[in-house]
């Protein structure tokens, strides 16, 4: 899987380096393991209903992401906030609205294999490279126990100082600012992509 733009984040196996992370798609994100909260599960059904009858809540179009190449980051072109001029935060939601008409937005199993990575050296790069210590995976909906929309977020840990990351679930009710970036696999999807994922048939808003 290998298509030529510098905003693509997919990589050859066979060319994996240490900041490449393999996806394994035959394991289905967990919330509740990863988070170790029982009452996490993933969001199914449009967003008016409770959360716990029919599809899962993903940007499916992030499935066909097997290899990730994070030596391609930008922080311009693949970490987004969506606030515009004059806006200091936005509503989750709100949010997740744009990003999802705007990019395709990473779900929250590559979130997990980022937390999971040996070393997270992934998301040490992040931070060393960008300053960026807190990253949401808004291509995929949780549900809480008390029946909220949430996204992963992993944060960098403030208080052990060792540059470790944790994960943890953020409600969409609530407002997202300036230091809080979305993960976005392209900033704007080329014609080959497009192609690639539209059969996964992504939800995109209207």
């Amino acid at each position: 899987m290998k298509i030529n733009n510098s905003n693509v984040l997919l990589a050859e196996p066979d060319k994996l380096a240490p900041y490449r992370i393999v996806i394994n798609r035959t394991m289905p994100f967990d919330p509740a393991t990863l988070i170790g909260d029982s009452g996490l599960r993933i969001w199914r059904g449009p967003r008016v209903g409770d959360g716990l009858e029919g599809d899962e809540d993903h940007d499916y179009r992030s499935f066909c992401v097997d290899f990730f190449d994070f030596t391609k980051l930008s922080r311009s072109g693949n970490f987004l906030t969506e606030l515009k001029s004059g806006e200091k935060s936005i509503n989750g939601e709100r949010r997740r609205w744009r990003l999802l008409r705007s990019s395709v937005q990473a779900d929250a199993k590559i979130g997990e294999e980022l937390f999971m990575q040996d070393g997270q050296k992934i998301l040490r790069m992040i931070y060393d490279e960008f300053k960026i210590g807190d990253v949401e995976l808004a291509g995929t909906v949780i549900r809480n126990s008390e029946g909220k929309r949430c996204t992963l977020c992993l944060c960098r840990d403030q208080e052990k100082r060792d540059g470790s990351w944790f994960p943890r679930c953020t409600c969409l009710d609530d407002d997202r600012h300036a230091n809080v970036f979305a993960l976005n696999l392209l900033a704007h999807a080329p014609s080959a992509f497009e192609q690639k994922i539209r059969p996964w048939g992504a939800r995109i808003p209207r």
